[in-house]
C-alpha cells in the first residue's frame, strides 16, 4: 500500500515546492517519474482482478500464428501478447508495453493542463492505481485517448481521428468518440468558405460512421448482452460517475471563464455533456455506465486542476488544498473500503 502513496504524495509534494527547475531539469526529471510509473505498472505481479483474464490472453497467442492470435482479442492487444509470447517473454513485458503507451498518454495530456502537478494528483488515485492496474487494455485506450484529447485541442482532425483508432484497437470501446472529429476545427478552417467547412465535416462523419461498423458492427450482440442484458452491477460506479459528473458541473458553471482563460472550452464541453449524460444511463446500463465514465476521467483531471486558476483569487490556496485532500480521500477510501481492493493490497512486482 505504501507504494499507491508514495505515487499520490509526491506529484502533491512537488507541487507545494517553492522551487522551480529550469526546462531541461524539468524534462529530464519528467522522463524519469514516467520511467518508473511505467515500471510501477508495468511489472506488477498478480495485481488487479482480471490478472487471470489477461493471462488466458497471453497463453492463447502461445505457439500460434498471428492470423488466429489476432482474434483472441482486441487486435493491438492480440498482436503485443503475441510479439511477446514469441520472443519467449511473458505477461509482465505486455503490461509494460501497454504501460508506456499509458503513461506517455497521461504525461502529455497532464503537460498541456495550466498546472501539471496538481492535473497528476486527480490522475493518480483512480486511474492510474486502479485503472492502469486493473484494465490493461482500456487503460492503454485512456492513454491514447489523452493524446487524441490533445489534437482534438490543436485542431488536428485526422490526427485525433488516428488516435482514437489506435485506442479502438485496445479496446473497441474507445471507438465511440469517433463521431466527435465532425467537431475538430483546424487552425484557420473557420475563415473558409462554409461548403468547403461542411464538406470536411461530413468527411469526418463519414469515415467515423465506417469506423463505428468496422469495430463494432460484429459485435453488437455481445455489447448488448455484457452491457444491457446482464444483470451484473459495477461496484462503486455511483461514486466514480459522480466525480466525472462533479468535473461535469465545474465545466458548466464556469465554461464561459475556461472559454477565455484557456481557449479548449469546445472538447470540454462535450465531455461534460456525456458525464452529465452517464447519470441516467445508469438505470440502463450499470457496466456500460461505468465503463464510459473511465474514458471521462480526462475530464476530471482537466476540470479538477483548474478549479483554483477558475475561482478567485483569495479562493485559490483553499481549493488546491481542496483538492488535493479530497483525491487522498478517494485513494484511502478506495484502499480500505473498496470492495475488490484485494485485488491491489499487497503490491507484488516481478522485480522484487
Amino acid at each position: 500500500m505504501l507504494i499507491y502513496w508514495t505515487m499520490f504524495v509526491t506529484p502533491l509534494l512537488a507541487s507545494t515546492s517553492p522551487f522551480r527547475l529550469n526546462r531541461v531539469g524539468r524534462r529530464v526529471l519528467t522522463l524519469l517519474a514516467g520511467l518508473l510509473l511505467a515500471l510501477v505498472i508495468g511489472a506488477r505481479e498478480e495485481v488487479g482482478c482480471d490478472w487471470g483474464s489477461y493471462l488466458e490472453h497471453f497463453y492463447a497467442t502461445q505457439g500460434e500464428d498471428l492470423a488466429y492470435a489476432l482474434t483472441t482479442t482486441d487486435p493491438a492487444y492480440a498482436f503485443v501478447n503475441w510479439l511477446s509470447a514469441l520472443a519467449g517473454l511473458q505477461i509482465h513485458t505486455v503490461n509494460t508495453v501497454c504501460a508506456v503507451i499509458f503513461v506517455t498518454g497521461l504525461f502529455l495530456f497532464c503537460r498541456r493542463q495550466p498546472a501539471p502537478l496538481l492535473a497528476a494528483v486527480v490522475a493518480i488515485p483512480y486511474l492510474v492505481v486502479v485503472v492502469s492496474m486493473g484494465y490493461t487494455r482500456q487503460a492503454t485506450a485512456v492513454g491514447l485517448l489523452m493524446i487524441a484529447f490533445n489534437a482534438f485541442t490543436d485542431g488536428r482532425r485526422w490526427l485525433f481521428l488516428l488516435f482514437v483508432v489506435a485506442a479502438a484497437s485496445f479496446h473497441r470501446s474507445a471507438i465511440m468518440f469517433a463521431p466527435l472529429v465532425a467537431f475538430v476545427t483546424p487552425p484557420g478552417e473557420l475563415r473558409r468558405w462554409r461548403p468547403q467547412r461542411a464538406f470536411a465535416m461530413g468527411t469526418g462523419a463519414v469515415a467515423s460512421s465506417a469506423l463505428l461498423a468496422v469495430f463494432i458492427g460484429g459485435h453488437i450482440e455481445q455489447y448488448s448482452y455484457a452491457y444491457v442484458e446482464s444483470e451484473y452491477r459495477a461496484a462503486g460506479d455511483v461514486y466514480r460517475i459522480a466525480l466525472n459528473s462533479a468535473a461535469g458541473l465545474i465545466f458548466l458553471i464556469f465554461r464561459r471563464r475556461w472559454r477565455d482563460q484557456f481557449g479548449d472550452a469546445k472538447l470540454y464541453a462535450v465531455l461534460a455533456l456525456a458525464s452529465v449524460a452517464t447519470i441516467p444511463l445508469m438505470t440502463i446500463s450499470s457496466v456500460g455506465a461505468d465503463r464510459l465514465s473511465l474514458y471521462l476521467i480526462p475530464l476530471q483531471i482537466a476540470a479538477f486542476s483548474r478549479l483554483p486558476l477558475l475561482l478567485p483569487g483569495r479562493l485559490r490556496l483553499a481549493a488546491k488544498a481542496g483538492v488535493g485532500g479530497a483525491y487522498a480521500a478517494v485513494l484511502f477510501v478506495w484502499l480500505q473500503f473498496a470492495e475488490h481492493a484485494y485485488c491491489w493490497v499487497p503490491y507484488d512486482s516481478a522485480l522484487f
